[in-house]
């Protein structure tokens, strides 16, 4: 990865640097990123600005940290889910716009139960994979 110059050295620019290092990896979710200290080097950012941006990351859903404040891709997610996820944020906002309340409720309600589920499923993979 080329470093940037350190006019545009900051937070945002690693938050877009690391989106690019976490979708080359989409296939292999699971796998540790490198240190705060490793990726400040990398994309020639201070660790303030790292940190920063694998805060956001988190937020997102993208990566979630384990024991240590080592960031580990999300075990759980999959293209499939990320395309689920958007048909339910579509359908409870069409039954929001649409002003039909039960709708909105029935769709968010599903939405909740696949993200209870998905949760559930990452949960016992983090679990499987520190024994």
């Amino acid at each position: 990865m080329e470093k940037p110059s350190r006019f545009l050295a900051n937070s945002s620019t690693a938050l877009e640097q690391l989106r690019g290092l976490i979708n080359q990896h989409e296939s292999t979710p699971g796998i540790p990123l490198p240190t705060e200290r490793e990726l400040s080097d990398t994309l020639g950012v201070g660790r303030r600005e790292v940190h920063r941006a694998l805060d956001v990351l988190k937020e997102e859903g993208r990566i979630w940290r384990k024991q240590g404040w080592r960031h580990l891709r999300e075990l759980a997610r999959t293209s499939e889910r990320v395309d689920s996820y958007n048909d339910h944020h579509h359908n409870i906002m069409s039954a929001i716009i649409q002003c039909q309340p039960n709708e909105a409720a029935s769709a968010m309600r599903e939405h909740l139960l696949s993200l209870q589920t998905a949760l559930i499923q990452a949960i016992h993979l983090a679990y499987n994979s520190t024994l």
